[in-house]
């Protein structure tokens, strides 16, 4: 039975040779050493497209809700008491009231929903941006290794550093 293994490793500075130092029962019988494409950031995924809806529905419903408050305060701001039978003001009022704050209360809900999404959004795009490597660890190293038994295999990868002065 003989097994391979192929592992990969991100580094900064590939094109310099790596080298690489094995223990245990198996066999390097390859290293590649290759600078991978940078690549941008998606920019949607299946899940940010859903909170957008969800945030744009939202949106849409906090402007009724508003709408409706603003028609309960125009429909008050008309009411002449001349024309209003003193005995029904109270109850007017209490309408006023129950109404009022079944909508306030519905755009305050409808706010805090809002602000969640914002926040599950932001995270959603970050991620989409974590899902990138980063730009300076663009060196990959690929090591083919073949056992014919099992065991603990240890492999150091080195590769080398640009020249410095001091």
């Amino acid at each position: 039975m003989r097994s391979c293994i192929s592992c990969a490793y991100s580094c900064t500075n590939p094109t310099s040779e790596p080298r690489v130092d094995g223990h245990g029962p198996a066999t390097i019988q390859g290293v590649t050493s290759y600078k991978a494409e940078r690549t941008e950031p998606e920019s949607t995924s299946p899940r940010l497209e859903e909170l957008k809806s969800k945030k744009e529905r939202a949106q849409k419903t906090l402007k009724r809700a508003k709408k409706a408050t603003e028609a309960i305060d125009a429909y008050m701001a008309q009411l002449d008491a001349s024309n209003l039978d003193i005995s029904k003001l109270g109850e007017a009022m209490d309408v006023y009231d129950t109404t009022g704050e079944k909508w306030g209360g519905k755009t305050l809900g409808i706010e805090k929903e809002i602000e969640v999404l914002d926040e599950q959004i932001s995270k959603e795009l970050e991620a989409l941006e974590n899902k990138v490597l980063n730009k300076k660890l663009r060196g990959v190293i690929v090591l083919d290794l073949y056992s014919d038994e099992g065991g603990d295999v240890s492999v150091n990868v080195i590769y080398g550093m640009y020249p410095c002065s001091v």
